[in-house]
């Protein structure tokens, strides 16, 4: 599971020919709040987007949910050990992305848990084929590091196919992805309440920042226990559940995880007790001002990020 803590100041800088209307709406799903932000030509257009949205982010809770005995992850679970168990491609999916996420990240990023205290790896546990699933006996998956990307970045494609250009898709702060070729000034917190490491400006990629310490839920799949050292990473990446998984991975691998992320093409940077470091990819954080040099941007908001210790599956 993911432990993280932001805040976020977000500021579209809109040219004269911008689209006549840019409309936000938020609405509570997977446990937190889902927020979009649409340019379009029109409000119908907007509202439609804003709808599709919304509907994709719910459709993807109703997937990985462990919190509600009718979520199709929840009833995998419940099975496991049962024979094989019908999947929706939403799952699969999902399955398929774990499996591959759990290799490009040499198995530090694993949705699996056992009822054992052995540690476990996702491939010795599961397997798929078209239309069905089989899980192990005394297995359970739990997609919290990752479920928010997935839906962003399938809540993106809806949006991009109701027409609309331009967008910011941000769940509960913890992921954020931006659609499009605008730019949106993203701050993110640091350690003390009300402190901000800096701003990044994200065109056409996500960000997810992520953090760990003592009484964190994040668990080192190694080890099998939780990751207790300090550490803060931010990390951009063009899809939003690779910018997910990635933030949760450098807390666990530390600074020796950079060259992976490099390797794998994201963008990341790291704070420990030690100071900070990056990829050279990742230009570091920037001054907090808009057009106008005020800080924080003219029209720009902040938000707090909620605590990511459940599983993204939502609570209701």
């Amino acid at each position: 599971m993911k432990d993280f803590f932001a805040a976020v100041c977000l500021a579209l800088f809109l040219p004269a020919s911008s689209p006549a209307v840019v409309l936000r709406d938020g609405q509570v799903v997977m446990g937190t709040v889902f927020e979009a932000t649409v340019e379009a030509d029109s409000p119908e257009t907007a509202r439609r987007a804003l709808r599709e949205a919304v509907e994709e982010v719910r459709r993807w809770d109703r997937v990985l949910t462990t919190f509600r005995p009718s979520g199709e992850l929840a009833r995998l679970n419940a099975r496991a050990g049962a024979g094989w168990t019908p999947a929706s491609r939403a799952l699969e999916e999902a399955l398929r992305s774990a499996l591959s996420f759990w290799a490009e990240t040499g198995g530090i990023f694993d949705v699996a848990a056992t009822e054992t205290a052995e540690p476990v790896a996702l491939p010795s546990l599961l397997r798929i084929r078209p239309g069905e699933v089989l899980l192990r006996t005394g297995a359970r998956l739990d997609f919290g590091g990752m479920g928010k990307g997935l839906a962003l970045d399938a809540a993106a494609r809806r949006v991009r196919a109701s027409g609309i250009e331009s967008a910011l898709l941000d769940l509960g702060t913890s992921t954020i992805l931006a659609v499009g070729s605008r730019d949106w000034l993203v701050a993110v917190s640091g350690e003390e309440e009300g402190s901000l490491l800096g701003c990044v400006r994200l065109r056409g990629e996500a960000l997810s920042v992520s953090r760990s310490g003592p009484g964190s839920a994040i668990v080192d799949p190694r080890s099998g226990r939780r990751v207790e050292e300090r550490r803060r990473a931010v990390v951009l990446a063009r899809q939003a559940v690779a910018a997910d998984v990635w933030s949760t991975a450098l807390v666990i691998l530390g600074r020796e995880g950079l060259a992976r992320a490099r390797r794998a093409g994201v963008r990341a940077w790291i704070a420990d007790s030690e100071g900070n470091a990056g990829t050279d990819s990742f230009a570091g954080f920037r001054a907090c001002a808009g057009p106008s040099g005020r800080s924080g941007a003219p029209g720009g908001r902040k938000a707090h990020a909620e605590r990511k210790d459940e599983p993204a599956g939502t609570r209701r």
